[in-house]
């Protein structure tokens, strides 16, 4: 039985590469050139076809096609249950204020929006104060977060910030959540 190895060498005139067979006694018999897609021959050029380049670009812009909205709806998707997440952290936080609260005190419910700016609830309508329930960037950035509070409870409302929706989601002191299609104060869907 006859041992042998295989190297590859480039011919130096044509640059093909040769296939060479290199028995154990050290003599080497050239098969001859071949090219990358393990074709042999003469006329043999190493290489995609043009045919081969527009099917594999055709498959790639089809799973992009495929998987860009899918993408997009899922991160949407991803922002609006955080939203919610939040929003239900923080009705608990509220709903804990007034435990807390002395019974003399004004009901802390009546100041849960912030009117001027500065972060601290002093009305009872109006953008959501961020010293009582602080909301991630991305949820403000995304949203808008309003809250209307009275005597009787609270509820949370963010509706989202796209021109071309107009649903709001609304919770509760009780932990009621619903859509609204006519936004923070409108009629339910």
């Amino acid at each position: 039985m006859v041992k042998s190895r295989f190297q590859l060498s480039v011919h130096p005139p044509t640059g093909a590469l040769l296939h060479r067979l290199k028995p154990v006694d050290g003599r080497s018999k050239t098969v001859g050139p071949i090219d990358i897609a393990g074709r042999s021959g003469k006329n043999s050029v190493a290489g995609f076809s043009l045919i081969e380049i527009a099917v594999v670009l055709a498959l790639v812009s089809l799973l992009t096609w495929l998987a860009v909205p899918r993408y997009s709806a899922q991160q949407e998707q991803g922002y609006e249950t955080a939203m919610r997440l939040e929003l239900l952290a923080c009705v608990q936080t509220l709903q804990g204020l007034e435990l807390n609260a002395s019974p003399l005190a004004e009901n802390p419910w009546l100041t849960l929006a912030d009117g001027d700016d500065d972060g601290t609830g002093d009305q009872a309508s109006g953008g959501l104060a961020a010293a009582l329930c602080p909301l991630s960037p991305n949820t403000t950035r995304r949203y808008d977060v309003q809250v209307e509070g009275s005597e009787l409870g609270f509820v949370l409302g963010a509706r989202p910030l796209a021109a071309d929706s107009q649903r709001a989601w609304r919770i509760d002191h009780l932990g009621r959540q619903k859509w609204h299609a006519d936004g923070l104060t409108g009629s339910d869907q």
